[in-house]
């Protein structure tokens, strides 16, 4: 699974299910942002065992989950980004979206005392955008050791040839040894 499955999907349902947080899934555009409730993260969390099942409304873009919400809104116009307070902003094709609109929808967490962002795309403008972002953090890079030859790798550097299927199930594997590395 890739990071709009696991991270934006994955993390943005539980915060809502399990802690009761108002999320915010923020794509480009409201013809995106549809597009993807519907072709991706209904299929996604159809596959998924859930004890609650969420209740999806494609057409107002919101996705009720008994403790907490999570909307999808597109970042093309500020109408959207003003209509609710959030504790999770979710910014998926960060390169893409409207800047000034993305400014905003950061205020939309002043009043929760979890606030958190978390932002993804694939990089396409050098010092910009998900990239830019990375330049002006910290830059760390995740070490793992391997926990059975104790070799320690970045695993973003080997991908994808470090991942491989095993059993039926698809696990990302310790570019020495070969065997599975759990992260």
């Amino acid at each position: 699974r890739g990071f709009t499955t696991a991270i934006g999907f994955g993390f943005g349902l539980w915060q809502s299910l399990e802690n009761g947080r108002h999320t915010a899934y923020f794509l480009p555009t409201n013809a995106m942002s549809t597009a993807v409730l519907k072709a991706r993260f209904q299929p996604a969390i159809n596959d998924e065992v859930l004890e609650t099942s969420p209740k999806v409304n494609v057409q107002r873009g919101i996705v009720e989950t008994g403790r907490g919400r999570m909307l999808w809104l597109g970042l093309e116009t500020v109408r959207n980004v003003i209509q609710w307070p959030f504790d999770l902003n979710i910014y998926d094709e960060v390169d893409d979206l409207h800047q000034d609109n993305l400014l905003i929808a950061r205020q939309r967490l002043d009043a929760s005392k979890y606030a958190h962002e978390v932002a993804f795309a694939c990089g396409r403008y050098p010092g910009a955008g998900i990239h830019g972002r990375y330049l002006l953090g910290d830059q760390r890079r995740w070490v793992v050791t391997c926990q059975s030859c104790r070799h320690e790798q970045i695993l973003e550097d080997h991908f994808p040839e470090n991942v491989r299927r095993i059993k039926g199930r698809w696990r990302i594997v310790c570019v020495k040894c070969g065997k599975p590395v759990r992260v």
